[in-house]
């Protein structure tokens, strides 16, 4: 495969979804994750299948999952199960249609591996009643096709804290290794009982991917590597002399990649564009498919969901839609999320005499909030300063908006406020608390 003289794509294919976000179909047609060189659309198709997706960072991995996770999300029939093994912030505008979100955490990731084996074996049994081998597309009212992303897999796979070995709860081992075991057991018969793993992970190796489970995974995914050796370590052992080079993908082609799934093996292919730079492109989406889950019963917390029930059991706490702050932190269920302002409100130091400060930081809110929920708010890994006080100053200013509209009250900073130690950006305590009273009243 020659690819290194020339681009197939010319300009990027905006998604189409961004201009008519409508039903999906996972199962049938699969969802939309890009387009071959003759500018046809290529499709994941997820009935029965493992997923495997890697190549070097900064290289298109997280435009594909964007593509998949916002199309699983117009498909009410699947159960998105999330979990963000480096940056959870960068996928929290996902939570709504996750049946289960959340960041970070490796021993969480093993209580949910075990919540997913508990239903797998549930539904094992049920096809062994029916004396049948495999569930169908009919099935799926009954039994959901559950699709569980583990993204930076790497992350997980070396974890070191430590997890109760499993049938003896006085010895421990390592999460990363229980973590493999989990992901190779559910890889060798959950397929055919509509649960499907997607593993992304970033400069493979063979240490990076569960043998088992690489054997299993029927579709793959390469974006572009560093070598042969992680082109290999996704696609197939010998995938470089069959023609698939990962590694000669061009740096300039953004978003290419090599995928070896059904209906387009060893296929060159660009992946669809939602802007995530400028402004979040996947937001109409997102909100389009809530729209339709809700419709249908099956946005989280209206259906009865085994494994959320199984992770509220055995650890008290949920991580549907992102758990109660739907940031991906896992809470008690039933606890009322904080209102944003009430939590600002807090950011305001009080002194010897119990009088809070009438003006706080803007850097101060800042930190006060990433102590707070540190999933949200705190700096993504690598993040610059500047990259992240930017970030984290529009993300707060569209919070506040959403969490105020209707109440015709503005909160945000003001520049050249003066404190102690000079002048800096900062907020009002009057403006925060009448905010907060304006909720409160119209509550």
């Amino acid at each position: 495969m020659d690819m290194a003289n020339a681009n197939p794509f010319g300009k990027p294919f905006i998604s189409p979804l961004v201009d008519e976000p409508v039903r999906q179909d996972a199962w049938g047609r699969g969802i939309l994750i890009g387009f071959n060189r003759r500018g046809e659309p290529v499709h994941l198709k997820l009935a029965h299948v493992m997923v495997l997706l890697g190549g070097a960072s900064r290289t298109g991995k997280g435009m594909l999952l964007r593509n998949l996770i916002c199309g699983l999300g117009l498909d009410p029939r699947v159960n998105i199960r999330l979990c963000a093994g480096a940056k959870p912030g960068e996928h929290r505008g996902y939570a709504k249609v996750c049946a289960t979100f959340f960041g970070r955490r490796p021993r969480r990731v093993v209580a949910l591996l075990d919540a997913m084996l508990a239903e797998a074996y549930r539904r094992e049994e049920k096809l062994e009643d029916q004396a049948r081998a495999k569930f169908s597309e009919r099935d799926l009212d009954e039994f959901p096709l559950e699709v569980l992303i583990l993204d930076e897999f790497s992350e997980y796979i070396t974890a070191t804290e430590l997890v109760p070995r499993p049938g003896d709860d006085e010895k421990m081992m390592k999460a990363g290794d229980r973590i493999a075991e989990q992901v190779e057991k559910l890889a060798a018969f959950a397929a055919a009982l509509n649960i499907t793993v997607l593993l992304s992970t970033q400069d493979p190796d063979a240490a990076t991917i569960p043998r088992k489970f690489k054997t299993n995974s029927n579709a793959r995914v390469a974006t572009r590597t560093r070598s042969a050796t992680q082109t290999n370590a996704i696609l197939a052992d010998g995938a470089t002399g069959a023609g698939l080079r990962a590694h000669d993908i061009p740096q300039e082609l953004k978003g290419a990649a090599i995928v070896d799934i059904d209906g387009a093996d060893g296929e060159l292919i660009r992946s669809a564009f939602i802007e995530d730079e400028h402004y979040d492109g996947a937001e109409p989406l997102i909100t389009a498919g809530y729209d339709l889950r809700t419709s249908l019963g099956r946005a989280p917390g209206q259906f009865a969901d085994r494994v959320e029930e199984w992770l509220i059991a055995h650890t008290g706490e949920t991580s549907a839609a992102g758990g109660p702050t739907g940031s991906g932190r896992p809470g008690k269920p039933g606890a009322a999320a904080r209102r944003l302002v009430e939590i600002l409100l807090d950011a305001f130091t009080v002194g010897a005499a119990g009088t809070p400060a009438d003006r706080v930081k803007a850097a101060d809110v800042r930190l006060h909030l990433a102590a707070v929920d540190p999933d949200r708010w705190g700096p993504n890994e690598g993040e610059e300063p500047a990259a992240y006080e930017s970030r984290i100053g529009g993300e707060l200013a569209a919070a506040l908006a959403a969490e105020l509209d209707g109440t015709g009250l503005v909160v945000k900073p003001k520049g050249g406020v003066r404190f102690d130690t000079g002048k800096a950006s900062g907020y009002m305590r009057a403006d925060v608390e009448a905010a907060v009273n304006a909720i409160r009243i119209a509550r």
